[in-house]
């Protein structure tokens, strides 16, 4: 037999051997870790998908494998009882691990049916976790919009859900986008060219005021109207106060919001 009939057999070979691409660990990891983050706030899917496959995929060789096609029969019956698990926890809505308390975030893992992974499959979990993290940028302007969609819905309280026109355009803008405006140069710019809230590299080196932030942020929709606008604000709790970098900077949030208050009020009195 020549070489080229030798070269041609050994192809057609490796094609009846190769199977089906799967769903590999990475993919499902990283459904999972962006279903929690698109619980928590507003993401770009495909992107924070992306980022997630890319870190994963090079944590974890056998995802290449299973995704391919290339995965030994063994292997991808364990692959499909850690991929069932992983789907099981996602569909519970069980985020904690990602998105929960930092404490929760700490103790979070894949389940124990994953750890027949080629790789570490902490790591890649762990690899998932980071690259789906909420960035500096993106948490200083939830903050802004959390606080200011919450002052929003108490001034529309005080006009019976709804804002005469000529008041806003007396005012220069709803509340919600006027809140947005005030709040910019007190803490949103200050917040992202600071790095307030950058994300931790470890969890032995916690940033206070990123954690104080999304704690703050996880029940804000419950902040009664009148302890949100009052000087100062009834923001500083243990928890809330902490996301502040100054008593100062709670200080001015409280007078924008204050003020803004006071500006729609004296036309709700009408």
């Amino acid at each position: 037999m020549n070489l080229a009939m030798k070269g041609f057999l050994m192809l057609m070979i490796a094609m009846a051997c190769k199977g089906e691409p799967t769903r590999s660990y990475c993919e499902s990891l990283c459904d999972w870790a962006v279903s929690c983050a698109s619980d928590e706030r507003s993401v770009d899917v495909d992107a924070l998908t992306q980022s997630c496959l890319d870190s994963t995929r090079a944590s974890d060789p056998s995802c290449e494998k299973a995704e391919s096609g290339s995965m030994n029969p063994a292997s991808l019956k364990l692959l499909q009882g850690s991929v069932k698990d992983i789907d099981a926890k996602s569909d519970s809505g069980d985020c904690n691990g990602f998105t929960g308390p930092i404490d929760d975030q700490k103790v979070g893992a894949p389940p124990l049916s994953c750890a027949s992974q080629t790789g570490d499959y902490v790591s890649t979990y762990n690899e998932a976790r980071d690259a789906t993290k909420e960035t500096n940028e993106e948490l200083c302007n939830r903050v802004t919009d959390t606080m200011c969609q919450r002052v929003s819905d108490c001034v529309l309280g005080d006009f019976a859900g709804e804002i005469p026109k000529s008041v806003t355009d007396a005012l220069g803008g709803t509340p919600y986008d006027l809140c947005v405006q005030r709040l910019d140069p007190v803490i949103t710019q200050k917040c992202i060219s600071n790095d307030l809230y950058s994300p931790e590299s470890s969890f032995s080196d916690l940033n206070i005021a990123r954690q104080g932030a999304r704690e703050c942020m996880r029940d804000f929709s419950d902040v009664s109207c009148d302890a949100l606008i009052a000087n100062p604000p009834s923001l500083n709790s243990a928890t809330c106060a902490a996301m502040f970098s100054s008593p100062d900077d709670l200080v001015k949030v409280g007078q924008a919001l204050v003020g803004l208050s006071g500006d729609f009020s004296q036309y709700a009195s009408r």
